[in-house]
């Protein structure tokens, strides 16, 4: 009999008192030993960085369901999605292979949709596209991030900064 509890940053820890013959909390059940071993997922299975994460996919299918079902840009910022594409660009610059497989996937889903949609903006789509209603200046942003991400970055290394440089875009992408 396996027991399932959220500890206070509600981690789900799985345990059964009879697996591998040791009485710990920390034990987890043989599907997450398998998925571990597979790198599908990380050490720490985040019940909510999940759930965030799947509908944020699902978020993003929908909107490019839109896009090409209804051949249409109307409503969507141009701008918002060229500042998530620098935004995934910066963030994942240097650990976009690092396992879990689960990561993987979703790092490079994140900048390729961004990408698309970029893309569809700029080229089939482009005739629907209402310039005169995306009319923020997104320089003021990059700059001010910039100089935020290199004076509030832990370390000065590049990747250090750049991913810091991407939190604070991100905060004021939307």
């Amino acid at each position: 009999m396996y027991y399932i509890y959220f500890n206070y940053n509600f981690t789900i820890h799985c345990f059964s008192y009879n697996f591998l013959n040791v009485k710990s909390t920390h034990k987890r059940s043989p599907l997450w030993y398998l998925l571990y071993n597979m790198r599908l997922v990380g050490k720490n299975w985040n019940i909510f960085r999940y759930l965030a994460d799947f509908s944020h996919l699902t978020s993003i299918l929908i909107l490019l369901y839109k896009m090409i079902s209804q051949r249409t840009c109307a409503g969507i910022s141009y701008k918002t999605q060229l500042l998530y594409l620098i935004v995934f660009i910066c963030r994942y610059y240097d650990g976009i292979f690092d396992p879990p497989l689960y990561n993987i996937v979703f790092k490079l889903f994140y900048i390729c949709t961004s990408g698309i949609f970029v893309f569809l903006m700029q080229t089939r789509l482009k005739r629907t596209y209402n310039k005169k209603h995306d009319s923020f200046n997104i320089y003021i942003l990059i700059i001010i991030s910039s100089l935020l991400g290199f004076f509030t970055s832990k370390y000065r290394e590049i990747s250090e900064i750049l991913w810091t440089f991407s939190l604070w875009l991100e905060s004021v992408a939307i």
